[in-house]
This record gives structure tokens, sequence and C-alpha cells, in this order.
């Protein structure tokens, strides 16, 4: 075979097999593919662009978490976990919870405030509002509701109530001592709508009814607080009736009231 046949046969087996191929002596490697520049480049923007949506999203959902701004973060942040037990509140905790003024001038504590220092509750939240409730089983089912308003991101205290609390004279039973009928309930006094001022207080109906099934003392924003109280035969009577009745704290720090209903099952 001539040297020009051993050349053209050493390159052929050379370009098939990616051996190397002999020209004047001297080794010399068959080129390879190599991707192009331009794939390889467009998988490092596709990366980067990546993310940098990854990055963003998160730092917008971090946002989202830090400033309570999605209602669903603010329920999953403060609301009890599964078996955790709700603290139960004393009328003194309750009572010193500061509610924002009427026209804003000054806010309540906020929602984090009371989560840190009473713990989870039951917690919900739509566009301004946050609401959480705490409910506990001690000697009466006693509840604890608190309502905020939304203001440059935190949500403030405007509104409070508290059940069946036995402080200050309030007390509740099972039931009443004299069941209530409709002229019993006519006879009741109601006063001044806004004040009580002029109805009939709190003691005068305990004194001719005995305490009641439950009681709320409420609060909220810009308005004086109110009691109200219900009247109600245990279920296994054979006459149902549920009669609701509110009171305003007058200037003679006595409760009166200014609002009555009731339901007979005749």
């Amino acid at each position: 075979m001539t040297e020009e046949k051993e050349f053209e046969s050493a390159f052929s087996k050379g370009r098939d097999t990616g051996s190397p191929i002999f020209e004047n002596g001297n080794e010399m490697p068959v080129p390879k593919d190599n991707p192009g520049k331009n794939g390889g480049g467009s998988r490092k923007v596709i990366v980067l662009v990546a993310g940098l949506i990854l990055c963003t999203l998160l730092a917008v959902g971090t946002f989202a978490y830090q400033t309570d701004s999605l209602d669903s973060l603010v329920q999953y942040k403060y609301s009890l976990s599964e078996g955790e037990q709700a603290h139960q509140w004393t009328y003194q905790e309750f009572k010193s919870l500061t509610l924002s003024s009427e026209y804003g001038q000054s806010n309540g504590m906020t929602l984090k405030e009371i989560i840190k220092k009473y713990g989870k509750g039951d917690v919900s939240a739509y566009k301004n509002i946050a609401t959480i409730t705490y409910s506990t089983k001690s000697k009466t089912y006693n509840w604890v509701y608190l309502s905020f308003e939304k203001i440059n991101g935190s949500y403030y205290l405007d509104y409070k109530s508290i059940d069946n609390v036995e402080i200050d004279g309030l007390k509740i039973s099972e039931k009443p001592a004299k069941p209530f009928n409709k002229a019993d309930y006519n006879n009741l006094k109601v006063g001044d709508s806004k004040t009580g001022q002029g109805g009939m207080s709190y003691q005068e109906i305990v004194g001719k009814f005995g305490n009641p099934q439950e009681n709320s003392l409420i609060e909220s924003a810009g308005s004086s607080p109110d009691l109200s109280i219900t009247y109600e035969n245990p279920s296994n009577e054979p006459k149902q009736y549920k009669a609701k009745l509110n009171f305003k704290k007058t200037q003679d720090g006595n409760w009166h009231l200014n609002e009555k209903s009731v339901h007979f099952d005749d």
C-alpha cells in the first residue's frame, strides 16, 4: 500500500472512531463536536431569570407574612394548632386590654401584642378586620371575643367582650329562680336607649328573677360599656322562653336597662 493510501486509510479511521490520525509521523487529535456558544448562554439566562423570580416570590411572601397583608397568613400565624389549649382569661386581664379611641386619636393594643401575652386563639381575618376568639371550659363555658381594625399595616383592638363572668356582683346560675311570663316581661321598664337612664336596675331584676343563665360584658371604641344577660328555661322544661336584657352603666355606677327582647314558645 502506498504512503498516500495509508494516510487516507488512517484519516478515514480516525474520523469514524475519534482516534488520533498521523500526519508526517505526528499525532493529531480529531476535533470533537462542541456545543454552540449561543445554546450555553441561553441556559444561563433561563437559570438566572428563574432564580430572580424565586427570590422575588420569597421576598413578597416574607413581606406579606411580616406585615399581615394577606388574610390567610394572619389566620395561619395566630390560630391555635390542633390540640393546643386557649388561654383562660381572668376579668382583670380582660379589663386591662386597651381599646382604640373613637376617632383614632390613640390606638388600642395590637393583635401581635395580645397574641404574645395571652397566646393564640381562633382567628379570622377579612380585608381590614381581624377577630380572635378564646373559648375555654372551666366552671362556666367562658368566651373572650376581640375585634381589630387594620391601620397602616397593623391590627388595633377596637371591640372586646367576655362571656359568663362572675365579678362585681355579676353571677350566673343554671336556671332562673322565678320563670318569666309575658306580664313580667312587659313590666320591665326600659330607660334611655343610649344611657339606660330611667330604666330598671340590674339589682332590681336579679332580686325578682334571680341570677341570669348567661351574661356578657361588651366594650367598643367610643362607646360606654354594655352588660347583656339572658334568662331562659332549661331545655327539659315544658315551656321554653328566652329573654335578653341589655344594660348601660349610668353615672351612679349601676347598670340600668336600655334594651329588651324575648321569645316565648307558646
